[in-house]
């Protein structure tokens, strides 16, 4: 088995540079089974090794393909964590100060760009009582939609706007009864 390893991957530039990517790649499967903490763990382990080859690389373009999905895969997992924290409909699981830390590191890891960042960091602003920073990234949030967004997605945003308006959080519903009620509900 070690020879075919060293056969296959000849340097520990390579070596790490697969590592990661698998890293990224099962950070993704965490992150699609809302298994959080886990996908984290993986995106940081994929960001050492890729700091680790960073300098030695036969090919920066290769290196900075691969540093890009992992930051995105990050800022999509920083979301969906915040988007938790701030709209759990259980006031014990919220923790509007945590959503806001986790969303703007989301926000800026995606460069300010990505409508479900921005509306995340509005809802947890909301989550914390500063509405007027609320409205702010809602509106940003509602600028950032591509021109093709879908209609309902605008229709989200623009509610959740609303809600900000009249100094309402925004909560997620309760689901009692698992994927049978989402279903029942689109």
């Amino acid at each position: 088995v070690g020879v075919a390893l060293v056969d296959k991957f000849p340097t520990l530039f390579e070596y790490r540079l697969v590592l990661a990517g698998n890293q990224v790649n099962l950070a993704g499967i965490f992150l699609d089974d809302r298994r959080h903490v886990e996908a984290m763990t993986k995106l940081d382990a994929a960001a050492e090794n890729l700091n680790q080859v960073r300098d030695a690389a036969p090919t920066q373009a290769m290196l900075k393909q691969m540093a890009a999905v992992e930051q995105r895969k990050r800022a999509q997992c920083l979301q969906e964590m915040a988007w938790q924290l701030a709209t759990d409909p259980n006031d014990a699981e919220r923790d509007g100060k945590q959503a806001v830390a986790w969303a703007t590191e989301a926000c800026e890891l995606s460069g300010w760009t990505q409508a479900v960042c921005l509306d995340t960091l509005a809802a947890a602003y909301a989550e914390t009582g500063d509405f007027d920073k609320a409205l702010k990234w809602a509106e940003e949030a509602i600028d950032a939609l591509p021109a093709n967004a879908d209609e309902r997605m605008l229709q989200t945003l623009t509610t959740r706007r609303e809600l900000f308006e009249s100094g309402v959080p925004f909560r997620r519903p309760q689901r009692d009864n698992g994927p049978l009620l989402d279903d029942e509900n689109d």
